[in-house]
């Protein structure tokens, strides 16, 4: 038999086939019962296994496990990103590093994080989202330094920004060890050359 199910108006179907009951009764196993379906249980395994009631605990129990588990992880992860820009904060000089030396938010509680741009983005690289060099310290706010280097990219900074460049390839080449194996697929060709180029 295979799984039916119904997307967008349409119906599709699974390849997986679910397996039946071990005793050959033809219903489907409950889980958590060995592949039996809960009446069919052998005694020893009834025995071991215990009530419905008692299965029913275990299943829920196991659910609210699960979801205080990721919600741990998330608020884990959102601690050490909260660090991280509190120790950018104390790396910064107040002044915008493309070299426009515009003034940066480092000195507003509120707006702070604006300025810490991160040279890596998170969202690819998560190895090093919280790497003490993965950063640049840019202006935040108005035609914003930080929006630049996020929208036009390396190639840009390379021809237009030399100074700021310059911090991104020194940076770049300190983070690159830390950086894992299944995220360097994501790193641009432009830095890889400039990586060649510093190892040579």
């Amino acid at each position: 038999m295979y799984i039916c199910f119904i997307i967008n108006d349409k119906r599709m179907y699974s390849t997986i086939i679910r397996k039946k009951c071990k005793c050959g009764c033809g219903r489907f196993p409950t889980v958590s019962c060995g592949g039996y379906y809960y009446g069919c249980m052998p005694d020893e395994l009834k025995e071991k296994i215990g009530s419905k009631k008692k299965l029913q605990v275990k299943k829920n129990n196991a659910a609210k496990y699960a979801a205080t588990k990721l919600r741990m992880s998330k608020y884990s992860e959102d601690k050490e990103l909260e660090f991280w820009f509190n120790l950018i904060r104390s790396k910064m000089s107040g002044e915008c590093e493309c070299g426009c030396r515009q003034p940066t938010s480092k000195y507003s509680d509120k707006f702070f994080k604006f300025s810490a741009c991160h040279l890596l983005p998170k969202s690819k690289f998560k190895s090093v989202a919280t790497h003490p060099m993965n950063y640049l310290e840019l202006t935040a706010f108005g035609n914003s330094c930080h929006t630049t280097f996020d929208n036009m990219g390396y190639e840009y900074c390379k021809k237009t920004k030399p100074v700021l460049w310059k911090i991104v390839v020194e940076r770049f080449n300190i983070i690159y060890p830390s950086i894992s194996i299944s995220e360097r697929k994501f790193i641009p060709q432009v830095l890889l050359n400039e990586l060649k180029n510093t190892n040579d």
